[in-house]
């Protein structure tokens, strides 16, 4: 059996496991921590369940696919989309719903987008209607926060990179689709320099925008003592350019360029070099064993010595770069041969070390307990982002028509 193939089929099993089959909540999936639905999870077992049904021909999968999208529909229908969606945290005191959330609103409609381009599937639902509801996201100047901002909560003014990456995308899906408004014709182009703006010199994206002042810090740091360093990203904490993990990293260049492959078949000279310059930096941390396996090194990212929500040493981050290396190649950033390369490397590495006999099945995590201990848990903890991104992977092997 292939690496793919092992990895795949893990991941088929428990999202079938996790599909609800009777009841008011139907065809959706429930999350191993919440013990409930994470809505965007539906979205990815969709595809999941789409793609499996494209592999092995069986219609159980089909059906299955069909069910998921069904009971989007009908929430989608009762809901108003103006509002967003939200995105359940935990907590030791229980479950904490963030209102209009980028990530929980915006993938979830990215994955519903992909799925239908496989099965004869009609998803409806208003696109002005999100459009409607990613103004109320946006900070002005090209830049988006979390959630909705509330103009009262000090916390809700700084530019989050990724989801402005994750808004970006969903612009262009409008625009793919011939529909745009005021809000896309005025803001566009300073989203695009809002990314752009926010890459570190070395190629880096931080978790928030770096100011003209901590770009300048950045650059003088290696004469800067370093007890002047710690005491500034003690103060600063993750509003510090020097703050990040790869994950979000990743996702600020997946989703980016997921856009543009929305609308454009060739980039810039001064976008391509910006995505090379990420590229570079991804690059830079995958490492090679003899035994053909390639690793991510999460060495660099920061060590929390008490309790936080975090995405330090998450695995979700070799998910990413599987599906961002087809896109790097559709944009000439990597060779064919260089894709191959890194793919069967990491996929090689998942299958031998990250692997799991429990729910989920592969591990959400990949580094010492002393870190792990200090990770609150997650509902994105799961399997189904990970089949989702690598859904594609497995269409290409199987010599699929899926359009990149």
């Amino acid at each position: 059996m292939s690496s793919l193939l092992k990895v795949w089929e893990k991941i088929v099993a428990e999202s079938e496991e996790a599909q609800i089959a009777e009841g008011e909540k139907k065809g959706l999936v429930k999350n191993f921590l919440l013990d409930d639905v994470y809505l965007r999870e539906s979205a990815f077992a969709a595809k999941i369940f789409a793609t499996e049904y494209i592999r092995t021909c069986d219609e159980k999968f089909l059906q299955k696919a069909k069910m998921a999208l069904d009971a989007l529909q009908k929430i989608f229908n009762e809901k108003d989309m103006t509002q967003g969606l939200e995105e359940p945290t935990w907590t030791p005191r229980g479950i904490r719903l963030r209102k209009g959330s980028i990530p929980a609103t915006i993938i979830l409609l990215y994955a519903i987008d992909e799925t239908t381009k496989l099965i004869d599937y009609k998803f409806i639902y208003n696109i002005k209607a999100i459009l409607d509801y990613l103004a109320l996201c946006y900070l002005g100047n090209g830049k988006f926060y979390h959630d909705k901002v509330d103009r009262n909560n000090k916390g809700h003014k700084f530019h989050v990179v990724n989801t402005t990456a994750m808004s970006y995308l969903f612009l262009q899906m409008a625009k793919s689709k011939d529909i745009t408004n005021s809000f896309y014709r005025q803001e566009i182009k300073k989203i695009e320099k809002a990314i752009k703006r926010s890459q570190r010199a070395d190629g880096f994206w931080s978790y928030f925008e770096p100011n003209i002042f901590q770009k300048f810090l950045w650059f003088f740091s290696p004469m800067i003592p370093d007890i002047v360093l710690k005491i500034y990203n003690k103060i600063m904490e993750d509003r510090s350019i020097f703050f990040g993990d790869a994950l979000h990293h990743v996702v600020s260049i997946y989703y980016f360029l997921a856009a543009k492959n929305e609308v454009a078949s060739t980039l810039g000279h001064g976008e391509k070099e910006m995505l090379t310059r990420g590229w570079s930096f991804i690059k830079n941390d995958l490492k090679e064993r003899c035994d053909k396996e390639i690793y991510f090194d999460f060495s660099w990212e920061p060590k929390p010595k008490s309790l936080r929500y975090c995405n330090f040493i998450d695995t979700s981050t070799y998910f990413y770069i599987l599906n961002l290396l087809r896109l790097l190649v559709k944009y000439t950033i990597v060779t064919e041969n260089e894709r191959e390369h890194y793919t069967n490397g990491i996929v090689n590495h998942i299958a031998k070390n990250l692997m799991s006999n429990t729910t989920p099945s592969i591990r959400a995590y990949e580094g010492s307990m002393d870190i792990i201990q200090n990770i609150i848990p997650r509902p994105s903890e799961s399997i189904f982002d990970k089949g989702f991104l690598i859904s594609s992977l497995v269409l290409d092997s199987i010599g699929s028509d899926y359009p990149l």
